[in-house]
């Protein structure tokens, strides 16, 4: 019987050890951590949302999966692909996480934004996003939620 106990055990302990191994081979695939990089060497990221508007204004939410130090609030920039010659500012929206607002686009189309962190120095950060007609996407409406008691009305 003892015998029996050793070999369930075995067999449950290799099968968690197996399930373990499993689990550290696909959480970067689950969590969209992994790391790429494009035919110039900077890091590909994901860019929320990807169609905008050719107005542009638009903001873009930018996920730096391989950014692994902290990223200073001042230190955020943004280049476009449109206009490759002007650097924008950028807003740091969580530890992997920047935010950039569109320029109007000379054409329709995909886009690159490059990111950079260290303010300007490098941009070693890529993403795409499609600026697209204005007629061909949902109307842009921003809902915020008043504080009633905030509003006044002066009638006099």
């Amino acid at each position: 019987i003892l015998q029996k106990k050793l070999t369930a055990m075995n067999i449950i302990n290799v099968s968690l050890l197996y399930f373990l191994i499993l689990i550290n081979l696909i959480t970067p695939v689950l969590t969209n951590k992994q790391c790429s990089a494009d035919i110039e060497g900077n890091d590909v990221v994901s860019v929320d949302p990807y169609k905008v508007r050719e107005i542009g204004g638009e903001q873009l939410v930018i996920e730096l999966p391989c950014q692994s130090k902290q990223i200073d609030e001042k230190s955020v920039k943004c280049k476009f692909q449109s206009y490759p010659e002007n650097i924008f500012d950028g807003i740091k929206l969580g530890d992997n996480q920047v935010s950039c607002v569109t320029p109007a686009h000379i054409y329709l189309g995909t886009h690159a934004v490059y990111v950079s962190v260290d303010n300007g120095t490098s941009f070693g950060y890529v993403g795409s996003y499609f600026a697209e007609s204005e007629d061909l996407l949902m109307p842009f409406l921003k809902i915020q939620d008043i504080d009633p008691a905030a509003v006044l009305f002066d009638f006099t």
